[in-house]
């Protein structure tokens, strides 16, 4: 296995922030014409965009719809990432509410019933508009020299593939596994079993006839499912728990040979591929295979 490399990245789009208040008295009193303010601030940033807040008092189109309308809006000579809202008050500090009527790059419009409008601000005749303006800079990218990580996880994994390893290597093999029929016999360390499971330890004790001969038969476990059991004792992974069928089995073979932690990693398989309506189905496939040992009919008794 290589070395472990990495490296990072950190993006942000920095803002600023500002606040125009702009109060207009005898409101009532402007013409259709609009007026409007230069929005000045002490940061370069918000100034060289040049933002404008401009009011339309007394709106008069061509279109009907817009007539009655007091527009407020602010804008920018230059093209500009930016939000604002504008919070319209009274004299006595009252919000007077607004709905926004158009946003684009460089311009955002909200407007209010003019009548509504008026009504709210007498007797004093007087508006004040406040502008909270966030304007949104250019991304800052910043970036870290790749590095070399010794990792712990790495070196387990690495253990891990050369243990793995011996299960394709019988050089040095000293037990035999053989399963239901006519199947391949399965090379394995003595060593590796003792200190996987209980179960093995007892059949691996000096005065057994499995030890003596070096070999167990199990007449009633199939041979995928022994590999796919006999991968996880060497490693500690399994790859192969994908399916309900292959999960069941495993749950059967740890609890035989009494490895825990694989019967919980495989029944916390079977809990995340069964639901209630497929529970019955994955039980008519066990029970229809080919072979009926008493891993299928358990793997069926589990499912149900």
């Amino acid at each position: 296995m290589g070395l472990h490399t990495e490296s990072s990245a950190f993006t942000e789009i920095k803002s600023v922030k500002h606040t125009h208040a702009w109060t207009v008295r005898n409101f009532s009193h402007y013409g259709g014409r609009h007026i409007e303010t230069l929005v000045r601030s002490s940061n370069v940033d918000i100034m060289k965009r040049r933002f404008q807040m401009l009011i339309n008092p007394r709106a008069t189109t061509l279109c009907m719809e817009y007539n009655g309308l007091c527009y407020f809006a602010v804008s920018t000579e230059f093209p500009a990432n930016f939000k604002a809202t504008f919070t319209i008050l009274n004299h006595a500090g009252e919000e007077i509410p607004n709905t926004m009527f158009e946003c684009d790059n460089q311009s955002i419009w909200v407007y209010v019933e003019r009548e509504e409008l008026l009504q709210h601000i007498q007797p004093h005749d007087e508006v004040k508009i406040v502008l909270n303006l966030t304007v949104f800079l250019k991304p800052l990218m910043q970036f870290s020299p790749s590095r070399i990580v010794a990792s712990e996880q790495t070196g387990l994994d690495t253990l891990s593939k050369n243990v793995e390893d011996l299960l394709t290597d019988d050089k040095f093999t000293d037990f035999t596994i053989r399963c239901r029929g006519d199947s391949p016999p399965i090379k394995c360390h003595r060593f590796i079993l003792w200190s996987r499971s209980p179960e093995f330890k007892k059949i691996l004790a000096d005065d057994t006839e499995e030890s003596k001969r070096g070999e167990v038969v199990y007449g009633d476990i199939e041979y995928e499912d022994m590999k796919h059991f006999i991968h996880y004792i060497y490693t500690g992974k399994a790859p192969h728990i994908k399916s309900v069928n292959v999960a069941v089995g495993m749950v059967q073979l740890a609890e035989r040979f009494d490895v825990p932690d694989l019967k919980a990693l495989a029944e916390g398989t079977v809990q995340k591929c069964l639901s209630m309506k497929d529970q019955r189905s994955n039980v008519r496939n066990c029970q229809n295979r080919q072979y009926s040992g008493p891993t299928t009919r358990a793997r069926a008794k589990y499912v149900g």
